[in-house]
């Protein structure tokens, strides 16, 4: 691609995702997310979400995605009804064995 003066114009380069840290890229502290605990034992065990989506009514979803050391990028979320960890709304993420 050119510009007008006749340049070579490269497009912007796409953000690199930043490297994930915390509590939540251990997968055994998955394990320990249990249904009906609250937002506040969700957080103490995987440690603040990177995004949390308040959703209609009395939903709060959670996420938790980046890039993981050999394991490329992941993601998992909770969703809490009522602030409660609803089992059947939890995504862990998939980890490298």
């Amino acid at each position: 691609m050119r510009d007008y003066a006749g340049e070579k114009v490269f497009p912007p380069t796409p953000p690199m995702p930043s490297a994930a840290q915390g509590d939540w890229t251990i997968p055994a502290n998955w394990d320990r997310i249990e249904e009906g605990m609250s937002e506040e034992q969700v957080v103490g065990i995987l440690g603040p979400p990177t995004k949390r989506e308040e959703q209609f009514l009395s939903y709060v979803q959670l996420f938790y995605e980046g890039e993981v050391e050999g394991n490329g990028f992941i993601s998992g979320s909770i969703t809490l009804e009522r602030n409660q960890v609803a089992a059947w709304m939890t995504d862990q993420p998939v980890f490298n064995p």
